[in-house]
């Protein structure tokens, strides 16, 4: 296993300078399809929706995949990531000043978005010291998130800041111009949020620090993430971190190995846990009313 160096060197073994290019075509893809994707004179249809929820969740996945492998020390990393949140910010009060084309704007802020949560994402990555607390963090991930969607804490931003939610997001971009109720607009989808995509950068960051198999996560997580994606846009919201971490230790079980001990203390606060997120769920839905 290797981890981080300590002279300020590159996260894990799979940096790789050649990530640039794909990543800045996936980027000038995800724009341009952004601000025509509304246009194409597609029919609206339940095929054209799936076709728009894979084509943008595998241009924003494919983002964090690569973003994560471009050469970067954690300090780096972290820079990276706070200014592509200030431009982010900027371009969202531009925006929302009316000085900017809406849809190029938006775009582009969407992409400094994405790139500020994958280079924090990454950073976030030097914090955990060995490659078997993955499993217990993708767990506990999946539990916060089911208690945050459906607890009440996310019905509540919709209600008190519908526009301030959709804003951290970035936008899944419609073929042919569907549009789903609370989106932001023709020629948008839906989106996926900030937590989601950091979270995604934060476990394909891990797959190269502790040697395990990010390509093989990225394939495994990107159609439980479309489902999930689907049940979000025609039923219900929908936990991004569950497919994600269930993608992530699907495509990596192999890699984990515990000790007799281990396996027991697991067990014994796999309920507690539960328990726990059940009491927040309730309590949260007392409150929300």
């Amino acid at each position: 296993m290797q981890g981080e160096k300590q002279d300020g060197t590159p996260l894990g073994g799979h940096d790789s300078p050649g990530a640039w290019a794909p990543l800045v075509a996936l980027a000038a893809i995800y724009v341009v399809l952004s601000v025509i994707g509304g246009h194409l004179p597609l029919p609206h249809s339940a095929v054209s929706t799936v076709a728009s929820i894979v084509v943008g969740l595998l241009l924003l996945a494919g983002g964090m995949y690569y973003v994560v492998r471009v050469p970067a020390s954690p300090l780096t990393a972290l820079a990276t990531g706070t200014g592509l949140l200030f431009a982010w910010g900027w371009l969202a009060l531009l925006m929302k000043a009316g000085q900017t084309r809406p849809s190029i704007a938006a775009a582009v802020a969407d992409v400094c978005l994405a790139g500020a949560a994958g280079s924090l994402g990454k950073f976030a990555v030097r914090f955990v010291s060995a490659g078997n607390l993955l499993l217990p963090i993708a767990v506990t991930a999946a539990i916060f998130d089911v208690v945050y969607v459906y607890g009440g804490p996310m019905q509540t931003q919709r209600v008190i800041g519908g526009e301030a939610l959709a804003v951290v997001t970035a936008a899944v971009p419609a073929l042919g111009g569907r549009s789903i109720p609370g989106a932001s607009g023709k020629g948008v989808l839906g989106g996926i949020g900030f937590g989601d995509l950091a979270m995604l950068a934060f476990f394909f960051a891990a797959a190269a620090k502790f040697r395990m198999d990010a390509s093989r996560a990225f394939w495994y997580i990107l159609p439980l993430t479309v489902l999930a994606f689907m049940i979000a846009v025609w039923y219900v919201d929908a936990p991004g971190w569950v497919p994600i971490g269930l993608g992530f230790v699907l495509a990596n079980h192999r890699f984990f190995r515990f000790t007799a001990e281990e396996k027991r203390a697991m067990l014994c606060a796999g309920p507690v846990v539960l328990l726990v997120a059940g009491a927040l769920i309730g309590a949260a839905r007392l409150v929300a009313r």
